[in-house]
């Protein structure tokens, strides 16, 4: 008698890189290790020509394209396919298309779309009641943009409408500058839009863990420095003392599944918003995928969660519920970035000790990998960092700097 074939949760990625460290390796092995709880095995689909050092325990297939649920779905042929999720923002749609395909508990493809296409989801923001930043398509012409753009002074943002990590975004404040940005993305101008641009007092994020109508995870961040000009991108927990605009944009992070019509699914979901000088709240954008950089890593420190290994428990046992242990004070996390391209040669040591408020940290390099130019928000991130919030914010400045510089100096890069 011939035995069923082991479940298998799916996991679909652009990339993964030929390091053994990551932040895509440990959420990849959060998911795979909650799968293997629950019975199930971890396919992972790359693109052709990706290398990656996994554990022997994840299966790696490859395709032609990986954003052609076609391709990934003749690859898996013959599998005993549970679930299917992305473990990046680029593969929201495919994971969703051939869920829909196999007939499988998941995101519907029309959500996914409302969660990658910017114009369409502020549009579905708007009808759900939230305010947002004034946007506009540029499927017209230059003075269709140029008319948008005297209304504020010529301080607007273009964006590409399905992109994320800041990539291609590009900062306008004067008319001259305009013109170049119009003439950069000749060809290609029906793919972005523009907004006015938001001068924040304060950026946040809501991340949730959602089933059925019920929310198993909800927690809000505060980014430190503004998304678009960090120097050194972080976030830092809001679960305490939070203020009235705080609990409001938890609400209003709740009210967004319902726009992007997800309410009723099992999902996560990092949803961005501002906090504008006088008070007011505008919605950002939202994402279907677990949130970027460090903040998995911070919410477990934070709460005991992995939101990467809770994200496939909930899909697989329809009784899980998380249980957060919480520390007695918010905390944050910093990113660390290679100060320029090259090979490594060397890092510090894994234990750092003298280091005041220093929680833990986390290499994403080891000797004999490379690193890149910085690019949008992602940078040529090496790492992380999670520090003890409990100082007032000029000395917690000092503090994170002294970690900061404590972490990278020892991480030597033979410039290319």
């Amino acid at each position: 008698m011939l035995q069923p074939l082991t479940p298998q949760l799916v996991v679909l990625s652009p990339s993964l890189g030929a390091s053994s460290v990551g932040p895509y390796h440990s959420k990849l092995t959060s998911m795979a290790n909650a799968a293997a709880l629950k019975g199930a095995g971890t396919t992972l689909v790359l693109p052709k020509g990706e290398r990656p050092q996994l554990p022997g325990s994840i299966r790696v297939l490859q395709v032609p394209n990986v954003f052609n649920h076609r391709h990934v779905q003749q690859a898996l042929e013959g599998s005993n396919v549970r679930h299917v999720l992305p473990l990046r923002e680029a593969c929201v749609e495919t994971a969703a298309s051939l869920s829909g395909a196999l007939n499988l508990v998941g995101i519907s493809p029309d959500s996914a779309k409302l969660a990658r296409d910017k114009f369409l989801m502020k549009q579905a923001a708007r009808k759900q009641g939230l305010a947002t930043a004034d946007f506009t398509d540029l499927t017209r012409n230059y003075t269709d943009l140029y008319n948008f753009a005297r209304e504020y002074d010529f301080h607007i943002v273009l964006k590409p409408r399905t992109g994320f990590g800041c990539i291609g975004t590009k900062v306008i404040n004067k008319r001259s500058e305009l013109l170049k940005a119009w003439y950069e993305i000749q060809g290609k101008s029906q793919h972005y839009i523009a907004e006015a641009f938001v001068n924040a007092a304060a950026e946040y994020h809501v991340d949730l863990l959602f089933r059925g109508g019920e929310n198993l995870f909800v927690e809000l961040c505060r980014y430190p420095e503004p998304l678009l000009n960090a120097a050194f991108p972080g976030n830092m927990t809001c679960h305490y003392a939070r203020t009235p605009q705080e609990e409001t944009m938890i609400a209003y992070g709740i009210k967004m599944l319902r726009a992007l019509q997800v309410q009723n699914k099992t999902g996560v979901a990092h949803i961005e918003f501002f906090l504008t000088p006088d008070q007011r709240i505008l919605f950002g954008e939202a994402a279907l995928r677990l949130p970027g950089g460090s903040i998995v890593p911070l919410y477990k420190a934070f709460t005991g969660i992995d939101l990467a290994e809770a994200w496939v428990l909930a899909l697989f046992d329809g009784d899980y519920k998380p249980n957060p242990i919480y520390r007695d004070n918010d905390i944050g996390t910093e990113l660390l970035a290679a100060p320029h391209a090259g090979t490594v040669t060397a890092t510090p040591p894994s234990e750092l000790s003298g280091l005041e408020g220093l929680l833990s940290h986390e290499l994403w390099v080891v000797p004999g990998d490379t690193t890149h130019a910085p690019e949008g928000s992602t940078g040529s991130r090496i790492g992380h960092y999670i520090y003890a919030n409990n100082l007032p914010p000029f000395a917690l400045e000092r503090r994170r700097g002294e970690i900061r510089d404590a972490l990278t100096k020892g991480v030597e890069i033979q410039a290319q």
